[in-house]
């Protein structure tokens, strides 16, 4: 069905780190105020960091960035491919806007002369920029998946059911 291992190893790694590890690495960040918590989710955002960009790297640096096609032009051709690029090339330069963004909010909220208002816009910004990435990795791990059923259906629901309780924890429990 796939082209080759390094696809394969694109698909499953990056499947892994945005549906999984995102999830955790979210959820973790309820718990921020808590040393486990916080370190929990600064190296779970590391580690997809870190895969996404190599497993990125080792699909594209042998093929190159795919070009843009039409079915009629070529039956081999894959017309998602041009976007899935555009998409992940987005991705990657946003996950460094967040890696400083993050380490910015954190300084900001240790700094004793800093005024509230700019440590709640920076950890705002950190937070719905993370939104806005982990949106992105999953629409991007979805568009792969998407010829295959067996993968997709039980990918959609496990979001679901993620989202659903990370959704009750964050609205529903009070914060301490």
């Amino acid at each position: 069905m796939f082209a080759n291992n390094t696809l394969m190893f694109h698909l499953i790694t990056l499947t892994v780190s945005w549906n999984v590890l995102a999830n955790v690495a979210v959820y973790a960040a309820l718990f921020r105020h808590t040393v486990k918590g916080y370190y929990t989710h600064a190296i779970l955002s590391w580690l997809i960091i870190i895969v996404t960009l190599i497993s990125t790297l080792l699909y594209i640096i042998p093929k190159g960035i795919p070009e843009t096609c039409t079915i009629a032009e070529d039956v081999d051709c894959d017309p998602f491919q041009f976007p899935l690029a555009i998409e992940g090339t987005i991705l990657t330069f946003w996950l460094a806007i967040q890696i400083f963004s993050g380490i910015f909010a954190r300084a900001w909220q240790e700094y004793p002369f800093a005024r509230s208002l700019t440590v709640i816009r920076s950890r705002r910004f950190h937070q719905y920029s993370g939104y806005f990435i982990l949106l992105l990795g999953k629409v991007n791990c979805f568009i792969h998946w998407r010829m295959v059923p067996e993968v997709w259906i039980p990918l959609l629901v496990w979001e679901i059911v993620t989202i659903g309780l990370y959704i009750k924890r964050k609205w529903f429990f009070t914060r301490v």
